[in-house]
């Protein structure tokens, strides 16, 4: 739905005559405007029926879901000087469903593509996808929206921008030979999608506004929970559910707050820190980068390596941010030789870097886990999570770590 916005492309467009007329400098969006839109009353007529009668469920449930966020997008919109009522195109776009995702593969509360999310700051890897989060998404709704503003001059260019993506209403305003919205919707050079955009903002905020009126339910709920909010930077990568106890917070609340993040165990990049959320009530005391420098590296090690030329322990421990007693102890060797094509074991469990000081047993004939874990009191569930197996066969001779408090 939205493209990458390359500034070069867009401060050349509008530099140049584009009419025959020398183009007007855009006024910078440095304080907070008046929301107010044109629009087509039909059409807007045609949405309050559709979202009071067909889809009344469902705009019910985004309604709900809105008065959760609504603090949250107010404060970042109106940090960043614009009007709180672009709230309503999150409303239309995702119902603020964290977890949606588009055909098109646009994902989160402000449905960004991951070219325009990525342009705007957000991180998307295999450990977190920070167009889920409604507190970074929002921030890089509000640069993409400040910069759609200045380039178009006019609230309604932009929603349809927003919509449409900016080249195409680029192509618009170039084949009308005009930057009136009414009349780019007169020459039927917009689509009928974006036609309908404007209008469809228009009527959510009416019903969202009174719903009395449209009997509608009220919810109670004003979003006092997420505004509360404090965010904590790590430079070091950190398992979230430790992390959840150790400052007394519920792991299920943690991850409300973060639905961004994909795992338990999220790698932070070098030079580049990672945001938390946690409600204000939560001391930062003691919370600090050192808590996650334990599990540096987990998320995103392989659990096995082949060796290849030029290989060695120190390298490699370098490579997957993993110590060199650790591979060692791992993988049984002699001393730090390996040979190339040899296949190395590298853990990604959390508790890998634990096994060094965990007691490490030869399965003798006859052996079972059941027996195993009772013979060192500890559970077969524990055995197999500390040894990645994926069922309860273990034969004469194999290797398996016990937990070092059995």
């Amino acid at each position: 739905m939205k493209y990458l916005l390359v500034i070069v492309v867009f401060i050349s467009f509008f530099s140049m005559d584009l009419f025959g007329k020398s183009s007007t400098k855009r006024k910078e969006v440095t304080e907070r405007q008046d929301f107010s839109l044109r629009y087509s009353k039909n059409i807007y007529n045609f949405w309050i029926s559709y979202f009071t009668k067909r889809e009344r469920k469902r705009f019910i449930r985004h309604m709900k879901n809105g008065k959760l966020y609504k603090q949250v997008t107010d404060q970042i919109f109106r940090k960043h000087g614009l009007p709180t009522d672009l709230f309503y195109v999150g409303l239309i776009e995702s119902g603020f469903n964290a977890k949606i995702k588009s055909r098109a593969g646009a994902v989160g509360p402000w449905q960004f593509v991951k070219g325009t999310a990525r342009h705007y700051g957000l991180r998307i890897d295999r450990s977190i996808d920070e167009r889920r989060n409604i507190f970074k998404a929002t921030e890089a709704a509000a640069k993409y929206f400040k910069d759609l503003y200045n380039i178009f001059g006019s609230w309604e260019l932009a929603l349809c921008a927003y919509n449409k993506g900016e080249y195409g209403i680029i192509r618009a305003i170039r084949n009308g030979n005009t930057r009136d919205y009414r009349e780019l919707i007169r020459k039927r050079l917009i689509p009928k999608e974006t036609m309908y955009y404007i209008p469809k903002i228009v009527a959510a905020r009416e019903l969202y506004n009174n719903p009395k009126k449209f009997r509608l339910p009220r919810f109670k709920n004003n979003g006092a929970k997420f505004a509360a909010t404090k965010s904590i930077r790590f430079n070091s990568s950190v398992n979230i559910r430790k992390f959840a106890k150790k400052i007394n917070l519920s792991y299920a609340l943690l991850r409300e707050f973060n639905p961004d993040i994909k795992h338990n165990i999220i790698r932070v990049k070098k030079r580049r820190t990672i945001s938390f959320f946690i409600p204000n009530r939560v001391s930062k005391n003691g919370i600090g980068s050192q808590f996650g420098k334990k599990y540096a590296g987990l998320a995103d090690r392989p659990k096995f390596y082949r060796v290849k030329k030029g290989d060695n322990l120190t390298r490699l421990a370098k490579k997957f941010d993993i110590p060199v007693k650790n591979i060692v102890n791992q993988n049984n060797l002699d001393g730090h030789l390996i040979k190339i094509g040899q296949k190395l074991s590298l853990f990604s469990h959390p508790d890998a870097v634990d096994r060094v000081e965990n007691q490490l047993y030869r399965v003798k004939r006859g052996d079972s886990l059941i027996k195993i874990a009772r013979r060192f009191g500890t559970s077969v569930a524990r055995i197999r999570s500390m040894n990645s197996l994926k069922n309860s066969v273990i034969y004469p001779t194999q290797k398996l770590f016990i937990p070092s408090n059995s």
